[in-house]
């Protein structure tokens, strides 16, 4: 039972000793409340109230107190380090406390070597590097300079566009690039990172030309030399290269570069973009003791998901020496070439090359793959005395295999051999439309100048379509070929060839493919058959004019009794004649000049004195007139004559009748018990009885 409350105290209270107009609202509702309501309960829970406020204030001053604590005990550590302190300068000794590692270092020197340490395995923003009086390339400078020191690194470049500004007191060895030769180096940037090269204009390129083709920097964004595992990513470069007929392409140094590799070991360059560059987007090479560093080959790399738009050059280039070269989803429009390589070992894939000048893809290496890419209309528009506009280009014998390729809409040919070509294998790729504009027409050219200089060359499954009117246009023109071997191949074209091989040749095999035109081989130990090469021509009547291929065949529309119903074309030549003329030429050209005119025409076929096969007429300018191949010997004076097309013929049972003209000679008539034969077709005289002697 509790303690019984006494009440002995009568006396009043002391006077009030604090002032009462500090107190806050809220405790003074609660103590009115007490003072003056008339009821115990209202009085005992007004009291409750007030306890349960009065506990809230204690843990807020609880806390406010603990924080004060804290703090003080950190000014104190700070005051104690400063205290220690050899030197005056408080700034500084407080530069050791890290509030973030609650740590004290014991000299500032010490805080700053952790955080490099730190930095070491973190991205370096190019912006740290940034001075108020300083440029981009300065910035970019400073930055990789530091990396390098750290002995690599990967540098971030934020989402900015940045100018890299033209030194025009730059040299070949002395150029403007970010000179980078350190390794194990990452530079990345966004997906709205630029770099916009400034200042570089034609006329200074072009004064500084040492007719080389090294790919040597002038001025080069990201110029990366002897490094190994050196890594470039999503960064779009622009340049100043405007269009320029007369200068549309240049093959020589020194040239502008957005990145170059030179002399490096493992490399990449990943989802670079660039345009209006006075050279080339991406460019490896090896490197040079006199303008970079010591020689070394560039070796074992990647473009990989890289553009290149409207580029004076090459829109990807790997020089020759280069080796093992990696190039996958790359995209080039409007280049002197889209692609370049002498690289030894090429592996390319899906790459989409168009309406570049020379050519969409020029390969001259060794050890190179080529698939499953599109290489479309390549334009021709360079130097004005140039032919150019290939689908693909291709020379030395370092060998090629490609398949799975669109060559398509090509000013010029789809493929180029040069001379020296050697070992190429191609499958299952589409030849569409291309040089349907050029004089000749020709889908794949192989000019060489002697026997064997291109030679092993092999073609499976490819499927040709051309609507070019020239009568040389076809699908495969070569002269001085060696062991060529095409099958299963098909298409059409509107030439009077499917495939003219002429000059010396060898070990050619033309077989079982689907020609719509005739196949023309002049070889040594050559096989061409089951081609479906010859044409069909439906006549009324025995031709009298035309030009006709060795295996045409004619079908008589109108067969009578005892008349020819198929007659076979067994010489190719022309049957109307020209009148005999003279013409002079040089060796190696096409054209020739004419003593006089004459009735020949386009299409005929000529037989010339010096010359050692027919030629065909492809073109007649008044006293000029041009053959479907080069003349072997330089002739004046030469007689020129019609080479004449023989044909046999096949006859609808015999004549019952010797009263008529014969049609062809050769022709059989059985007059009661007497048979007769055709010994020419110049009247009804010509019908001679065969007698058995």
């Amino acid at each position: 039972m509790s303690e019984e409350t006494k009440y002995t105290d009568p006396t009043g209270l002391d006077k009030v000793d604090y002032d009462q107009s500090q107190v806050s609202p809220e405790v003074k509702k609660h103590t009115k409340n007490v003072r003056t309501k008339m009821y115990g309960r209202h009085v005992r829970e007004s009291i409750a109230r007030a306890i349960e406020f009065i506990d809230l204030i204690s843990q807020k001053a609880v806390n406010i107190a603990s924080k004060a604590f804290d703090k003080s005990e950190d000014t104190e550590n700070r005051l104690d380090n400063q205290l220690k302190g050899l030197t005056s300068d408080s700034e500084i000794i407080d530069l050791r406390y890290s509030k973030m590692l609650k740590k004290n270092f014991n000299i500032l020197k010490d805080r700053g070597d952790f955080w490099d340490e730190e930095l070491e395995t973190r991205e370096i923003n190019v912006e740290w590097y940034r001075l108020s009086n300083s440029d981009d390339l300065d910035m970019f400078r400073k930055a990789i300079q530091h990396i390098e020191d750290l002995g690599g690194g990967n540098l971030l470049i934020p989402n900015k566009t940045y100018e890299f500004n033209f030194n025009n007191l730059s040299t070949i060895k002395n150029p403007t690039r970010l000179f980078i030769t350190g390794s194990n180096i990452t530079i990345k940037g966004h997906d709205k990172t630029k770099i916009v090269l400034k200042g570089l204009t034609k006329e200074y390129l072009f004064s500084i030309d040492d007719h080389n083709s090294s790919g040597r920097d002038i001025f080069t964004a990201f110029s990366f030399c002897g490094g190994e595992n050196v890594h470039i990513e999503n960064i779009e470069f622009e340049g100043e290269y405007t269009d320029d007929l007369d200068d549309a392409f240049r093959f020589k140094s020194p040239r502008q570069m957005a990145v170059a590799f030179k002399g490096c070991k493992n490399f990449s360059a990943k989802k670079i973009r660039g345009k209006n560059i006075f050279g080339n987007v991406l460019n490896a090479v090896n490197s040079m003791n006199e303008y970079d560093v010591e020689f070394k080959i560039s070796e074992n790399f990647i473009f990989e998901d890289c553009v290149a738009i409207h580029c004076l050059e090459n829109g990807f280039n790997a020089m020759g020496g280069t080796k093992e070269f990696t190039a996958t989803n790359l995209k080039a429009f409007e280049c002197g070439n889209g692609l370049e390589t002498a690289s030894d070992g090429f592996y390319g894939s899906k790459l989409i090359l168009e309406r570049n000048k020379s050519a969409n893809i020029s390969l001259s290496g060794s050890r190179q793959l080529l698939s499953s890419s599109m290489l479309n209309e390549a334009t021709g528009n360079i130097h004005s005395n140039s032919i150019a506009g290939y689908g693909m280009i291709l020379s030395g014998d370092g060998g090629l295999i490609f398949n799975n390729l669109q060559i398509s809409s090509n000013y010029s040919s789809a493929i180029f051999l040069y001379p020296k070509t050697k070992r190429i294998q191609g499958s299952n790729s589409r030849l569409y439309y291309n040089a349907e504009h050029d004089k000749y027409g020709i889908m794949i050219h192989m000019q060489s100048a002697k026997l064997g200089d291109i030679e092993g060359i092999s073609l499976d499954n490819i499927e040709y379509k051309q609507e070019n009117n020239s009568n040389s246009a076809c699908f495969i023109n070569g002269t001085n070929l060696e062991n060529i071997d095409v099958k299963n191949c098909f298409g059409h074209s509107n030439g009077n060839l499917s495939i003219n091989i002429h000059g010396e040749n060898t070990d050619v095999s033309i077989r079982n493919n689907n020609f719509d035109k005739p196949v023309n081989v002049n070889s040594a130990f050559s096989s061409s058959s089951f081609n479906g090469e010859y044409s069909i021509h439906e006549l009324s009547s025995i031709p009298t004019k035309g030009d006709f291929y060795q295996g045409d065949l004619i079908i008589n529309k109108k067969t009578n009794l005892g008349d020819w119903s198929t007659a076979r074309c067994i010489t190719t030549g022309s049957v109307d004649k020209c009148n005999d003329f003279y013409l002079t030429a040089v060796a190696g050209n096409k054209d020739a000049i004419l003593d006089k005119t004459s009735n020949y025409r386009i299409g005929m076929f000529i037989t010339i004195e010096g010359e050692p096969t027919p030629k065909q007429i492809t073109r007649i300018e008044t006293n000029k007139i041009w053959f479907d191949s080069p003349f072997k010997n330089s002739v004046a004076n030469a007689l020129s004559k019609t080479r004449t097309t023989n044909f046999v013929y096949s006859q609808a049972g015999v004549n019952t009748s010797i009263g008529t003209k014969p049609t062809y000679i050769g022709q059989m008539a059985i007059v009661g018990s007497k048979v007769y034969i055709c010994i020419s077709t110049a009247s009804g005289l010509d019908w001679k009885e065969l007698t058995l002697n």
